[in-house]
């Protein structure tokens, strides 16, 4: 399971609404000439879902991503594919209209509701059941409440929730690649360029503008060029590569890689920049600050009955830390160990062999670390 992430989406000099006419170009003609509506930089869950509602609405987009295709994995290693080395609703659970929910939406989401609790999930969620003060006749009820319900004291509220889940109603995972695949396969105009590592925004500085224009980004072509990438090797240069936005530049790197493209193109603290021989395109002291970590810890129980009955739900808390008030650890459990991710390169064969009758609970807690997690041209070890 991937831990919950703020996903930071730039938008790059707003220049033309969105909600604009849309430039009659084919996608066959801005190919050809390199040349495209809107740039979007990052195919997840925020640049994938922009690039692909931006074609639908008939722009031409370009959507670079330094990856390549993915494959399907169903336990805790990840493919190279998908592993660099740091770590919209459809709502298929709620009777449609239940305010606070999308149900006509792209992203799927689905969410259990049990009619019982075997042990030795039981026995877990009874412990914390009880250190909530609530009593174990009202656990099932607990696992069906609905953690996003519209309520002013929600982020406030701690207890056992239910858990919803990026999955179709059927139980198959859904995600922002989903709907970028959809998108292409409908014909709408959508350049999905893969492989492709974005190295600076191109600016225009001249004009009547008083602040440089975003015009186009310079990326590598080439599979694996980025350093983080585990099958990177320094003999691989790539091509460079450039393209034009007739309206916008869209950043979706992510925490990481969208605060790196900024201060390569110029964006930044100055003294970082002048460090780095980078030339000052705008002073902007806060980018690559201010990362907001997620921490995940499993802790792994053996009980003395047998059972691998599955829970489900999860468990909101709150520590005397908490920013705002709000909860700030989530606790999802599960039989068996949990060990976290891991590269499909990568094994540890010192591991104990992991015993009978375990349960894992895997706790996320929130924070922000104030520091610095941007470097440029560089890749992030762990």
């Amino acid at each position: 399971m991937a831990p919950l992430i703020n996903i930071l989406t730039f938008l790059l000099l707003l220049t033309t609404p969105i909600l604009s006419t849309p430039t009659p170009n084919s996608q066959a003609t801005s190919a050809a000439a390199n040349e495209y509506d809107y740039i979007v930089i990052g195919s997840g869950p925020g640049g994938g879902t922009v690039a692909s509602n931006l074609a639908r609405a008939n722009y031409t987009v370009l959507l670079l991503d330094a990856g390549d295709q993915s494959t399907a994995n169903t336990g805790g290693q990840y493919p190279a594919q998908i592993t660099w080395d740091f770590f919209i609703e459809h709502n298929n659970y709620l009777p449609k209209g239940t305010a606070g929910h999308g149900f006509d939406g792209f992203f799927q989401t689905m969410m259990a509701k049990p009619s019982s609790v075997q042990n030795p999930g039981l026995a877990a969620l009874n412990a914390a059941a009880a250190s909530f003060g609530a009593q174990a006749s009202q656990l099932t009820a607990m696992l069906s409440t609905d953690p996003n319900a519209v309520d002013p004291n929600r982020d406030q509220a701690t207890g056992i929730f239910g858990l919803p889940s990026h999955t179709r109603s059927n139980g198959q995972r859904y995600s922002s690649r989903d709907y970028i695949l959809d998108t292409i396969n409908l014909k709408y105009p959508l350049t999905l360029s893969m492989n492709s590592l974005a190295t600076r925004i191109l600016f225009n500085t001249t004009g009547c503008t008083t602040k440089p224009r975003a015009t186009g980004v310079e990326y590598l072509a080439g599979k694996s060029l980025y350093k983080a990438d585990p099958r990177y090797s320094p003999s691989n240069k790539g091509i460079l590569t450039t393209a034009t936005a007739r309206k916008e530049v869209i950043l979706s790197g992510g925490a990481f890689n969208t605060p790196q493209l900024l201060m390569l193109s110029g964006i930044g603290p100055p003294d970082q920049l002048s460090a780095l021989s980078i030339p000052l395109l705008v002073s902007s002291p806060g980018v690559g600050k201010n990362m907001q970590d997620n921490q995940e810890v499993p802790t792994v129980g053996q009980f003395p009955s047998a059972g691998m009955g599955s829970a489900g739900g999860c468990i909101m808390r709150k520590t005397p830390f908490a920013a705002y008030d709000e909860r700030d650890v989530f606790i999802m459990q599960f039989p068996g160990v949990f060990r976290g991710f891991w590269p499909s390169n990568q094994t540890n064969t010192k591991l104990a062999t992991d015993p009978q009758d375990v349960w894992t609970s895997s706790d996320e807690h929130g924070g922000d670390w104030g520091g610095w997690r941007c470097e440029c041209g560089a890749g992030f070890k762990v």
